[in-house]
């Protein structure tokens, strides 16, 4: 008699593309899959940033229209994550996931060919919304847990990080209007992968059409707390990912070493996601959320006062922490809701980040004003707060995580959800 596992194999045909298609619907395929996506979609998010100085001269932009792009473009990308998470969280069948990265290549690869600045911004908020849609979708089939969570989130970091370079490359190469071009090469990544993923395309949540948000007063305060850090550390990192590559130009790069700079900077926040995602494990989440946010704060006002090679350190430096507890925050509000991970994930992360997308216009009016090296210094003070909040989150420091730590009354159930999405860490 056959074993179930034989019977599986016979039932699957045994060629390459077969067994990639059995293998991505495994957990570890998925959770991959979802990494490589997040890496194409969020290439692209950097764009706006790197090429600001070429569009602030081709448009003939001030700093505050400057700002204004960028909060468009932040606002769209997070402030809807939410909603897309709710309905994610109640839909019996999911999307198709790579429909999100071929909808913000080409929007985002198209603002090289308008006429005009106002004609941007429709494009940017096209993007962001694609880019909201996909951020929920995907974090919420990640197992829930440091790790995994850092991996998949340094897969969109490792877009991130090289996409300064191939749009500024293109771009110093061939021309603004040259920007399309890169738009090919993900749209034809996601239609092959699209053929093999069945799972992306057709899995629904077990618990579709259910919806219960319990908020007691442990659970609030703790998700309050988390929210908040991440809106000061992304209003600072939005504005360092907005104005980082003007500042540079003005200090004197030439454009394509502030590609370099910019790749530096990311690159390193990918090392950032996967360290602090292990470290949260081992040493505990309030301890890596502590130390990346005072580790942000140090780096980046050294960064606005260096030259020379010490640029080049806290450009390493800044990137890291600013990715280090990006991760933990997720998973520590999907921890506190565990019937609905992708509103909770899209919460923290759209909610958040669209403190940092509503501050980056006024940043972009006070560097008009008083000068943006002096703007940045005094938007990166708001880290020290953050860090002093940190205080009171709970647990203790340098001790091992306890899963379901933060909201005991659920530890069950939030195991039974993950075995139910045979979520073997």
């Amino acid at each position: 008699m056959n074993s179930p596992t034989q019977e599986a194999l016979k039932a699957t045909p045994q060629t390459r593309a077969g067994l990639f298609r059995k293998w991505l619907e495994t957990s570890t395929g998925t959770a991959l899959l979802c990494s490589t996506v997040h890496g194409l979609n969020d290439t692209y998010n950097s764009y706006l940033g790197a090429l600001m100085p070429v569009l602030i001269d081709h448009f003939r932009l001030s700093l505050t229209m400057a700002g204004v792009l960028a909060s468009a473009s932040t606002l769209a990308t997070s402030l809807f994550q939410p909603l897309f998470g709710y309905m994610l969280d109640k839909a019996t069948v999911k999307p198709n996931i790579f429909t999100w990265p071929i909808i913000t290549a080409i929007a985002t690869c198209s603002i090289a060919l308008v006429p005009n600045a106002s004609m941007l911004i429709p494009l940017l908020v096209i993007a962001g919304l694609s880019t909201a849609a996909f951020h929920p979708h995907a974090a919420s089939t990640v197992p829930p847990a440091g790790l995994p969570m850092a991996l998949f989130l340094a897969g969109g970091t490792v877009g991130y990080a090289v996409g300064p370079v191939m749009s500024l490359g293109i771009v110093s190469s061939f021309g603004l209007r040259s920007l399309w071009l890169l738009a090919v090469p993900t749209v034809l990544a996601s239609l092959f992968l699209s053929r093999f993923a069945r799972s992306a395309r057709r899995e629904g949540r077990k618990n579709g059409g259910r919806f219960s948000l319990s908020l007691t007063g442990d659970r609030l305060k703790v998700f309050l707390t988390i929210w908040v850090i991440v809106a000061m550390r992304s209003t600072v990192g939005t504005t360092f990912s907005s104005f980082l590559s003007v500042h540079l130009r003005q200090t004197g790069f030439p454009l394509l070493l502030v590609g370099v700079a910019l790749l530096v900077h990311t690159g390193a926040g990918t090392f950032g996601s996967v360290v602090g995602g292990y470290l949260s494990d081992t040493i505990g989440r309030k301890t890596v959320i502590t130390l990346g946010t005072s580790l942000i704060l140090v780096s980046y006002l050294l960064l606005l006062k260096s030259s020379g090679i010490w640029t080049w350190l806290f450009l390493a430096l800044g990137g890291f922490a600013m990715n280090s507890f990006n991760p933990v925050t997720v998973v520590m509000a999907q921890d506190l809701f565990p019937e609905n991970r992708g509103m909770a994930g899209g919460m923290v992360m759209g909610l958040g980040w669209s403190v940092g997308g509503l501050v980056v216009s006024l940043v972009g009016a006070m560097a008009d004003r008083m000068g943006l090296a002096t703007t940045l210094m005094r938007i990166t003070l708001l880290l020290a707060p953050a860090a002093l909040i940190s205080l009171t989150l709970p647990g203790r420091y340098f001790k091992p995580h306890t899963p379901a730590g933060a909201a005991p009354t659920t530890a069950s159930h939030g195991e039974a959800n993950i075995q139910a999405r045979g979520g073997s860490q």
